[in-house]
């Protein structure tokens, strides 16, 4: 069942433009147009927050993924992320910009940024290398217990404070569209860890699924072809 806090604002378009020609070998180029969206009140605020107190149990799991309204006090992730953890939730978070660094200070269960956000987290440039990745993003396992890298075509990193991974999908087509890739690697790798799966096998279902979502050609659905075939073919190292 799925509970919502309605505002009076319009929900914000996002526009995606994928140019079909092929450039020296590799994709064509897309772009990702985001609206900035409504501005939400103090009365939708208090809403959001009464609606975590009453339906969040201990145990249960909250994700935070994407860009913060307008109109939310500076900081809010802090106090949003604090309430959960007072509920004893398990806090995930998909963000970006100073929300990110404000978050990967708190304890948290999951952070999942891109290889470039985790540059800005840690004001470092970080190639993009599996040793270099993991030797950064060791630093965020002081309040983190997992941290889930997004590299693009190159897959994803997982570091826990027991081992790290990495993970990439051996796709023979090029991708349809990468937009929303991240948060299917995040939403199959929680899925997978919520089933009893191992880090390993987790992260091997949220690359898959991720996969699967670049590959596919309509939005509104996966291909559950491309799902099991990106399920053989995603490669997992120990690092």
């Amino acid at each position: 069942m799925c509970h919502f806090v309605e505002v009076a604002g319009k929900t914000r378009e996002n526009i995606t433009i994928l140019d079909p020609k092929r450039r020296g070998g590799g994709g064509g180029v897309e772009t990702h147009i985001r609206d900035v969206g409504f501005t939400v009140t103090p009365e939708e605020i208090a809403a959001l927050e009464k609606r975590l107190t009453h339906d969040l149990k201990p145990g249960d799991v909250a994700i935070f993924s994407g860009s913060l309204c307008p109109g939310l006090p500076e900081g809010y992730i802090a106090t949003i992320i604090d309430l959960c953890t007072h509920l004893q939730a398990k806090v995930a978070i998909d963000c970006n910009g100073d929300p990110l660094r404000t978050a990967a200070k708190k304890k948290l269960w999951i952070i999942k940024p891109n290889l470039e956000e985790l540059r800005h987290l840690l004001n470092a440039e970080i190639p993009n290398e599996t040793m270099a990745i993991r030797n950064a993003g060791m630093q965020i396992l002081n309040t983190a217990e997992v941290v889930l890298v997004s590299r693009g075509r190159n897959g994803a990193v997982l570091l826990t404070r027991e081992a790290c991974y990495a993970a990439r999908a051996l796709a023979d087509r090029p991708p349809v569209r990468t937009v929303t890739c991240g948060d299917h690697l995040l939403a199959g790798f929680i899925a997978e860890r919520l089933a009893g799966k191992d880090f390993e096998r987790s992260l091997r279902g949220g690359m898959a699924l991720a996969t699967a979502r670049a590959l596919s050609p309509k939005l509104d659905e996966i291909d559950p072809d491309l799902l099991r075939l990106a399920q053989m073919h995603v490669e997992m190292e120990k690092i």
